[in-house]
């Protein structure tokens, strides 16, 4: 259901978004090549950027997830070739998110969930991108 996105900013593809540790933009997104199984690979292209100077961010494939237009929801096997990458102070870089989705399935939105950086079991900023 839609009901768990309310109170969360949409943004464009192109349109960075962050807070004061990280900075994230989605640059492109496109079906890719269809599997042996009915699915086909959904392809985003992600910049991610530690915009902190004092210490890494570790960003996980699970603070992703793609949701097509019929509510599905979706996490990509990796980050590039990782399930996680850590990033250095004021480090960034384009990387790319793989998805498997139903070749009937067309691709809506690309939430992020930003990691948690305090102790505190805070709530953790969400930000969906419309594609």
């Amino acid at each position: 259901p839609e009901g768990d996105l309310q109170n969360i900013s949409e943004y464009g593809l192109t349109q960075p978004v962050g807070n004061n540790d990280l900075q994230v933009m989605v640059s492109s997104a496109r079906d890719g090549q269809g599997t042996a199984n009915s699915s086909k690979f959904f392809l985003a292209s992600v910049t991610l950027k530690n915009i902190r100077t004092d210490r890494n961010i570790r960003i996980s494939n699970s603070d992703f997830e793609l949701i097509d237009t019929d509510g599905m929801k979706y996490q990509p096997y990796g980050i590039g070739s990782h399930v996680m990458v850590d990033l250095s102070p004021s480090q960034g870089g384009t990387t790319e998110l793989t998805f498997v989705i139903p070749q009937s399935a067309k691709a809506k939105k690309i939430r992020f969930m930003f990691p948690a950086m305090s102790g505190f079991m805070g709530s953790r900023s969400i930000v969906v991108f419309v594609i």
